[in-house]
């Protein structure tokens, strides 16, 4: 009789659910500050994360009472777990208060690269980011420019990621 041969795969890595707040600055509009709460899930070599933010900033000198504040929401897949390389679709609605004021949303792409450490038992993680939106608009004033959404943004994070969930 003979015998038939059966390989065995190696056991797949378990996911995991991870959590994390992370403040934020960004060269987009003046200086834009804010934050945002996500959740990833994945292994250690690949993960989909979902993120929603908010981020305010102000008109530049020429006009200090006009405003905006954005909601920027991510959805991303990530390779790598303590250095990890992000690609991300973006949509980011936005309200300007002050002048006649107006809301749209930006559409978009995002790259990042975020870094985890464990200090003290607390999981930090840090970010760089560049978001390319795909539409842009510039707000006046008198026939100048007193706030506009930048076509390239650059952004820079540091927050804390813990685990949980299902």
């Amino acid at each position: 009789m003979a015998r038939r041969g059966h390989e065995l795969a190696a056991p797949a890595a378990a996911a995991t659910t991870r959590w994390n707040a992370v403040a934020r600055v960004s060269s987009s509009v003046a200086t834009r500050t804010g934050g945002a709460l996500g959740v990833e899930r994945g292994t250690a070599r690949a993960q989909v994360a979902l993120e929603v933010g908010g981020v305010a900033g102000g008109a530049a000198d020429a006009m200090p009472g006009v405003r905006l504040t954005a909601v920027p929401v991510r959805a991303c897949a990530a390779t790598g777990r303590d250095l990890a390389l992000r690609a991300c679709a973006l949509a980011e609605p936005l309200w300007v208060t002050g002048g006649t004021g107006d809301v749209t949303t930006l559409l978009g792409g995002s790259i990042a690269g975020t870094g985890r450490t464990v200090v003290d038992g607390v999981e930090l993680i840090y970010q760089v980011g560049i978001d390319l939106h795909g539409n842009g608009v510039d707000y006046r004033w008198a026939d100048q420019a007193v706030l506009t959404t930048p076509w390239l943004a650059v952004w820079t994070g540091l927050g804390v990621q813990w685990e949980g969930g299902p």
